[in-house]
């Protein structure tokens, strides 16, 4: 005796409709709230919503006076951006790039809660010297300057002397 395998039918694909844009109005962080939670998002993807929220939110300034009233109370967002702004997961704003990156490190290390890790103020400590060699290492390339050439672009590191 044979046994013949039924073939699988499946429904065809339907048709979609046209993409819609998003109204101006609706703030960036209402149509992809991911985006702007630390904890579900890459460090490129927090950078871009930090640059949506300061470019392209048309509700920024009643945001911002929603952040301060926050603030004043003492209840600061955690882990996320508001306002342009990051936060931590306890509440402390993170201003610069290496701050933020630190931050997204320690928690996908698992370092956040575990009472062997770093305390907060040794944490902000070396955050704090990680923006200084930031600054510094800025401030050397800014003293690149390019000379153009029959050759192409060349670059001159002008140390003043």
């Amino acid at each position: 005796m044979t046994t013949v395998a039924r073939s699988i039918s499946t429904p065809l694909p339907q048709k979609t409709g046209p993409a819609r844009l998003v109204p101006a109005s609706l703030p960036p962080c209402h149509y992809d709230q991911p985006m702007w939670d630390l904890d579900a998002s890459s460090f490129a993807d927090v950078r871009h919503a930090a640059k949506l929220c300061a470019t392209k939110c048309a509700r920024i300034v009643e945001c911002r006076a929603d952040l301060n009233r926050l603030v004043s109370t003492g209840d600061a967002p955690r882990s996320q951006v508001m306002a342009a702004q990051t936060f931590s997961k306890h509440g402390k704003q993170l201003e610069t790039e290496i701050a933020i990156l630190g931050h997204m490190n320690s928690v996908a290390a698992g370092h956040e809660g575990n009472k062997n890790a770093v305390s907060e103020p040794a944490a902000q400590e070396q955050t704090d010297q990680d923006a200084r060699v930031y600054e510094m290492r800025r401030t050397l390339k800014a003293l690149d300057s390019e000379v153009e050439t029959d050759a192409g672009t060349q670059f001159a590191l002008d140390l003043g002397a």
